[in-house]
């Protein structure tokens, strides 16, 4: 339609503008004639977004900008844009790109872009805690309490895992331990406390005192042994695992303990008697009385001496005053002997007997003959010989004196 008022345009384009000249009563027409006229397109107006700051990695989506006026988008590769504020989950840098698109009325703002942070969070954690109360029981032991699942472990600071670590010998262990560095966690640097595994008691069996020892001129074992850690001492200074043996009789004092190893403790020294009694002294040669004796002049012994196993033997005539000499007599007479063996630090005494030996006097029948005769010869030569039977006479009284006393032989009269 064609009108008088001038044509107006509001959008950007180009318009094609019709005009003509109507006639009228006194003027012909102009045929309609026209131009184009153009409405460029505007700038946009527009406000930039802006990189959110301080954004920490929590689990969750998080908005990267604030956001720009309306007409903005927003890519996070420069290709897929849209109205939608970009986020972000992971820690890291994230490059954003925002722009204005064209539109029928406003031109566009070409793609710029800035970078926004998720930072690392700290991780939260649970630390381990050392295990108290260890003592060594021959196994591997876990040293630790465990903490969270995402710490790790190590016994020398440069192996870590996450299995808990172990100890099985006694000791103390430095524990180390620590978080690692993840996508989104920082790292929590190594720290460390010790582990103590103490050492046990010793396992080991006692020994014991032989019983029932008797000297027998023998080393002998002391005791029943006890397990192999077991050492032995007679002085408490001097130690050793040979079983302790004893000789001669006696209470001996056996001490024993157990030395300090790596995993086990010391038994400290304990001790008890053990006696080796002595043994009973016998007879080799039993001392017996000679027999037949007869009256001689001069000391003869009484018995045959005796010998034995272990201690003395020993002889008395008064069952009081004992010797090692063999007794001896000179006189007719009935004799009691005593004899036993005396101990010593080995042998047991036999306790004294005795035995009944007799000197007897010489048989004087035949010196009894010859007194009678003499006596009778001395009646037939007084008379004639007086000289003669006075010798004579001395003679028998000699001979009677000897015949009467038990305690002179006939060579006395010999002699005289």
């Amino acid at each position: 339609m064609y009108g008088t008022s001038l044509p107006t345009g509001k959008n950007a384009g180009t318009y094609t503008v019709y005009y003509k000249v109507e006639a009228t009563q006194n003027y012909n027409g102009v045929s309609p004639q026209s131009f184009n006229v153009t409405i460029a397109k505007a700038n946009p107006d527009y406000s930039n977004p802006t990189a959110k700051t301080g954004l920490i990695y929590n689990g969750n989506e998080q908005e990267l900008v604030n956001s720009g006026s309306s007409n903005v988008v927003y890519s996070l590769d420069n290709v897929n844009y849209s109205n939608n504020i970009p986020k972000g989950k992971n820690a890291g840098n994230y490059t954003i790109y925002y722009k204005v698109n064209e539109t029928n009325n406003y031109k566009g703002v070409a793609a710029k872009s800035f970078s926004v942070n998720i930072a690392k969070a700290d991780p939260e954690y649970t630390a381990p805690t050392a295990k108290t109360g260890l003592i060594y029981n021959k196994n591997n032991q876990q040293l630790i309490e465990p903490g969270s699942s995402n710490v790790v472990y190590s016994l020398d600071n440069l192996n870590y895992s996450s299995d808990i670590p172990l100890g099985k010998d006694a000791g103390t262990y430095t524990v180390y331990y620590k978080v690692e560095e993840t996508e989104n966690y920082n790292g929590v640097a190594a720290n460390s406390f010790v582990v103590n595994i103490a050492k046990a008691d010793p396992e080991y069996s006692s020994p014991t005192a032989k019983t029932g020892l008797i000297y027998n001129e023998n080393d002998q074992a002391l005791v029943n042994a006890g397990s192999e850690n077991v050492i032995y001492s007679l002085d408490n200074s001097n130690y050793s695992s040979n079983v302790p043996t004893g000789k001669n009789a006696g209470t001996y004092e056996v001490y024993y303990k157990v030395e300090e190893t790596a995993n086990f403790n010391a038994l400290n020294p304990v001790n008890f008697d053990v006696d080796i009694a002595k043994a009973n002294a016998t007879y080799l040669t039993v001392p017996t009385a000679r027999l037949g004796l007869n009256y001689i002049g001069t000391s003869q012994a009484l018995i045959n001496e005796g010998s034995s196993h272990g201690g003395t033997v020993l002889y008395s005539l008064d069952d009081i005053n004992y010797s090692t000499t063999i007794p001896e007599k000179v006189l007719v007479g009935d004799y009691t002997v005593y004899y036993k063996i005396e101990g010593d630090s080995n042998y047991n005494g036999v306790d004294a007997m005795s035995l009944q030996i007799s000197i007897y006097p010489n048989d004087k029948t035949a010196l009894d003959a010859v007194i009678i005769q003499a006596k009778q010869y001395y009646g037939e030569i007084i008379s004639n010989y007086p000289d003669i039977a006075s010798r004579l006479n001395n003679s028998i009284s000699l001979a009677e004196s000897v015949s009467q006393d038990d305690n002179k032989t006939i060579s006395e009269i010999e002699i005289s």
